[in-house]
């Protein structure tokens, strides 16, 4: 029973509940301790840390009296969790959370659960349900690390199961130092360890040295089509370059009369060649030469 108690109330008040500790019960049983390290319990008859609560789901509530009916919430839960609550109550129209670091604010969730980090409007953004702002950093963003020989990816899904859970999808394989693209829950394009690019292909550095840059495979048929506004003062284009300077190309002028054309930049010769060597060729001359190099 408490040492000190007001009137005939005898199992309400304070008392010594040990040596250097003091409790205070109400009813008859200890509610809150103070022992003899300073650390006080509410709930908790021998405190670990200098306060700690403990009950089925405690929770501290904070009440605004600025605000009508207005409070917030800390809670953990038996489930393992811990639960931040602002406006509980929702008293108000722009509920969020905000942890500041240093007297400024670092990272916001809004009513939305809209989530910015080091931004206060991720709202203003159009892709705005994680929006992180690099500020005047030259260079800054986000990083997915995995280990050497496993992957990382950025998975885009519709689902919660089979290929629905990453329909679209970038992912990096650290082994073999390659980035995947997926649609509809298959890869579709790699970019390989040697920037070579495949489409339809998981190994564009297969393919022939002289032309595996950009590899497009199919089961069926596969081809490129390179599309301009069908005029005939627009050009579509295939530029073969030394360096940055045009030394051939294959243009296609558009519109119904549009021209095909070929052409070197130099005095070189067209060459027309198969398994068993050269057939004909134009030579810098315009002269058309056919039979094959023994032929001229």
């Amino acid at each position: 029973l408490p040492s000190f108690y007001n009137g005939t109330d005898t199992d309400t008040g304070l008392y010594f509940s040990a040596a250097n500790e003091i409790s205070v019960s109400t009813a008859g049983t200890q509610r809150v301790v103070v022992d003899a390290s300073g650390q006080v319990g509410i709930g908790a008859s021998s405190p670990g840390v200098l306060l700690e609560l403990k009950a089925a789901d405690p929770y501290i509530r904070l009440t605004d009296t600025a605000a009508a009916s207005g409070y917030s919430q800390v809670m953990g839960t038996h489930q393992g969790a811990l639960v931040l609550s602002a406006d509980t109550s929702n008293s108000v129209g722009d509920s969020h959370l905000r942890f500041d670091v240093d007297g400024s604010e670092k990272l916001k969730i809004d009513s939305s659960g809209r989530v910015g980090i080091n931004t206060s409007t991720p709202n203003s953004y159009y892709a705005n349900k994680l929006v992180v702002e690099t500020g005047s950093a030259a260079q800054d963003g986000i990083t997915i690390v995995s280990d050497s020989s496993n992957q990382g990816m950025l998975a885009f899904a519709d689902g919660t199961s089979g290929t629905s859970r990453y329909s679209g999808y970038i992912n990096y394989t650290h082994a073999a130092n390659a980035m995947e693209f997926g649609v509809n829950g298959s890869q579709v394009m790699e970019i390989d360890s040697s920037g070579n690019v495949g489409i339809g292909t998981q190994s564009p550095g297969s393919y022939s040295s002289y032309a595996n840059n950009l590899v497009v495979n199919e089961s069926g048929n596969a081809g490129i089509s390179i599309s301009s506004n069908d005029s005939g003062s627009n050009v579509s284009s295939i530029q073969f370059t030394g360096g940055t300077t045009r030394r051939h190309y294959i243009e296609c002028t558009n519109g119904s009369n549009g021209n095909f054309t070929f052409q070197t930049e130099g005095t070189g010769a067209f060459r027309f060649i198969d398994g068993s060597g050269e057939r004909a060729r134009i030579d810098g001359s315009g002269r058309v030469l056919v039979g094959g190099a023994g032929a001229y």
